[in-house]
């Protein structure tokens, strides 16, 4: 399910922990939950970033949508400010666009018991995935 701000702030009242799981220099992906060990249950994708000024870990959020920035030094086409504020303070993100993805994301196998709508996040080592094995004949490896 895809949700606007109002709907992530409502959502987020339930989801009080959230952390910055990756940022590959265009796209910043923020996990909410009520527990982070076990799973989340919100995914905001920040597009387009041109600046981040977040910690890591943060409490109970609101996010705003600010609008564009007049920046002509930015990095990005149309850079908006997305603004958090949270328990440690306010703070900020200058991107083109936020994507906001409800539903549940767990961080351990559940194997059969998956439901429609839930996935495994993808650093987890799936049940049914081949097991790693060792070359039995190392012979074509060897140093000369």
């Amino acid at each position: 399910m895809v949700a606007t701000l109002a709907e992530l702030n409502e959502i987020a009242k339930g989801h009080t922990d959230f952390h910055v799981v990756s940022f590959d220099g265009h796209r910043l992906v923020v996990v909410g939950s009520f527990d982070l060990c076990y799973y989340h249950g919100i995914e905001v994708h920040f597009v387009g970033v041109d600046r981040i000024n977040l910690p890591v870990w943060f409490d109970r959020p609101e996010f705003t949508d600010e609008g564009p920035v007049s920046d002509p030094l930015s990095g990005v086409e149309h850079p908006r400010r997305y603004v958090i504020r949270a328990d440690c303070g306010r703070h900020e993100v200058i991107a083109e666009s936020v994507e906001i993805v409800v539903g549940m994301v767990y961080y351990y196998d559940r194997g059969a018991q998956l439901q429609p709508g839930e996935r495994i996040a993808p650093w987890v080592k799936r049940a049914d995935a081949e097991p790693f094995s060792w070359p039995t004949d190392l012979s074509e490896n060897e140093n000369p």
